[in-house]
């Protein structure tokens, strides 16, 4: 695909280049920086949280609506969402709650 614009570079010193974009409206004068810098972590309360609890979000989850949401990929009846909200959940809260023996 073609744009009809054209691109001169008039300077390349390594880490420092200009360059002119040309087109039929006229010229642009572009400067590219490179600035290698080591690179830095961020700060340990930035760091993503790896997990949430499964009982947490068991209770989140049996409280979270079922409303038809107005752009769902395929509408779905309340009671269908309400089941599989519901069957969600419980597959959650028995990851944390104990079972008992037969």
């Amino acid at each position: 695909m073609e744009a009809g614009v054209t691109i001169r570079v008039v300077r390349d010193a390594g880490t420092f280049a200009r360059a002119v974009l040309s087109d039929a409206d006229g010229e642009v004068d572009i400067d590219l920086v490179f600035d290698a810098v080591a690179d830095v972590d961020g700060p340990e309360a930035l760091a993503k949280d790896g997990s949430i609890d499964p009982g947490v979000l068991a209770w989140l989850l049996a409280e979270f609506p079922v409303e038809p949401l107005p752009q769902m990929l395929e509408p779905l009846p309340h009671g269908e969402l309400t089941v599989f909200r519901d069957a969600l959940a419980e597959r959650l809260r028995r990851l944390v709650v104990p079972q008992s023996p037969d």
